[in-house]
C-alpha cells in the first residue's frame, strides 16, 4: 500500500454465518406479493442451536399490519425499522414509524401495539427487525384488546386473563387496522397521528453521539435503552463507523451469542484472520463459545484517504456478563490486564489458527472526540 501498511489478506471460502438476507426477502416478497413475509436470521446465520432470541427480518407490504393489536406478558418486544414509512399502532393511538426508528415494549406493562403499513396498494414496503425472547411455551400469555381482532391461530391457554393486565388510561378510537387492503379494499379508518411519540419509540438518528477514538471511533446509540426496554437480558446497538474504522477490537464471547444486520453500506467482516465482504441487508450470526474472532471494518477509503463513505450496523448482543461471560481478545492479549475486564478474560477459548489479515483498517482514521 501507499501509506505502508500491510496489503488486506483475501477472504478465504465465505462462512455460512454470513447471509444474505435481503435478497432472501425480496424473494419470498416476490412469491406472496400481498402477505406480511418473514425470515429467521437466528436460523439462517446458524444460531439456532444456541441463541435464546428471535431475531427476525419482516415485510409489511402495504395495506397490511405485522398483527393484531397485542400484548405480552413475559416477552420483551424490540422492532426497528429499516426501510419504508408506517405507523405505530399503540393502545389505540398511532405514530409515525419510518426507516432508524425503534420502538420498545416491555413485557407485562399491558401496552398493546402493531405496527400498520397504511399505505395504498403500490405504495412502499415497510422492512422491520424483530427481537423477542424465545420462550418456553406457555410462558409468555397474549393479550388481545380488541375483543373482535384476535389472532385465531393463538391457543386459548396462551390468552392473559383480561383482570391480570394492567390497567391502562383507556383504548384510543383508531381500530388497528389499515384503511386500504392489499387486495385494494378499503374500510373507514380516522386519520389519527399523534405527537409528539412516546418515549418507547425513538429515532436512532436524532439519539447518536460520538464513541470511541481513532480507528475505533463511531456514531452509536443504545436502542434497548433509547426505548425503554433496559435493563433486560439483551443490548441493540446502532452504530455508524466512519470510512478508517472498525467496530471493535476482534473478540469472542464464551456465553453471549451475537448479530449484526448491515442496515447501509458496504464494508469487511473480520473473522479469524480473514475477511468477507458485507453489504446493505447481509445478517452475520457469531455463536458464543466457538471462539471465532470477529469485528467490522470500514476500509471504504483504502483506495483514497479522502474518500469513502459510512457503515451502519444493527447490533444484537447478549447481556451475561453477571452470568459468567468471559471475553477473548486474539490481537491484544495486553487487554487481559485492562481492570475493566478483570475477571472476565477467557483463557482458553478454541484454539483457532488466525488467518494473515491484521484486523485493521488499511487507512486507520484519525478521529477524536
Amino acid at each position: 500500500m501507499a501509506d505502508g501498511s500491510p496489503p488486506p489478506a483475501p477472504a478465504s471460502e465465505p462462512p455460512k454465518n454470513i447471509f444474505h438476507a435481503w435478497d432472501a426477502i425480496l424473494e419470498l416478497r416476490q412469491q406472496r406479493p400481498n402477505e406480511v413475509v418473514e425470515i429467521d436470521l437466528v436460523k439462517e446465520t446458524g444460531m439456532s442451536e444456541r441463541c435464546q432470541w428471535l431475531i427476525k427480518l419482516v415485510v409489511v407490504p402495504p395495506g397490511t399490519r405485522l398483527h393484531p393489536p397485542l400484548a405480552h406478558s413475559a416477552q420483551d418486544t424490540l422492532i426497528t425499522c429499516v426501510a419504508g414509512a408506517g405507523l405505530v399502532w399503540q393502545n389505540g393511538l398511532t405514530y409515525p414509524f419510518t426507516a432508524h426508528d425503534s420502538g420498545g415494549w416491555k413485557a407485562g406493562t399491558g401496552i398493546t401495539y402493531t405496527i400498520l403499513n397504511d399505505a395504498g396498494p403500490g405504495s412502499e414496503d415497510l422492512v422491520l427487525l424483530t427481537v423477542q425472547e424465545n420462550l418456553a411455551p406457555l410462558t409468555d400469555k397474549i393479550h388481545f384488546p380488541l375483543p373482535n381482532d384476535v389472532d385465531a391461530a393463538i391457543p386459548p391457554e396462551s390468552h392473559w386473563p383480561k383482570d391480570d393486565v394492567p390497567p391502562q388510561n383507556g383504548i384510543g378510537p383508531h381500530p388497528g387496522v389499515v384503511g386500504i387492503r392489499a387486495d385494494g379494499s378499503s374500510v373507514d379508518v380516522p386519520d389519527i397521528r399523534r405527537g409528539p411519540r412516546p418515549s418507547n419509540i425513538s429515532c436512532a438518528l436524532e439519539m447518536t453521539g460520538p464513541a470511541g477514538t481513532g480507528e475505533l471511533y463511531c456514531d452509536a446509540t443504545s436502542l434497548t435503552e433509547d426505548t425503554g426496554l433496559s435493563p433486560c437480558k439483551i443490548g441493540v446497538n446502532f452504530e455508524i463507523g466512519p470510512p478508517g474504522t472498525k467496530s471493535s477490537d476482534a473478540h469472542a464471547h464464551l456465553l453471549e451469542d451475537e448479530l449484526v444486520f448491515v442496515l447501509g453500506g458496504d464494508g469487511l467482516v473480520w473473522i479469524n484472520g480473514y475477511v468477507h465482504p458485507i453489504t446493505t441487508g447481509d445478517a452475520i450470526g457469531f455463536q458464543a463459545g466457538t471462539g471465532d474472532a470477529h469485528t467490522f471494518i470500514n476500509d471504504s477509503n483504502q483506495d483514497d484517504a479522502l474518500g469513502g463513505h459510512d457503515v451502519a450496523l444493527w447490533i444484537f448482543g447478549e447481556n451475561k456478563r453477571k452470568t459468567g461471560d468471559k471475553i477473548f481478545y486474539p490481537l491484544k492479549p495486553e487487554n487481559k490486564e485492562k481492570p475493566s475486564l478483570e475477571g472476565r478474560w477467557w483463557d482458553d477459548p478454541p484454539k483457532k489458527e488466525l488467518g494473515p489479515h491484521p484486523g485493521q483498517p488499511s487507512r486507520p482514521a484519525g478521529i477524536s472526540i
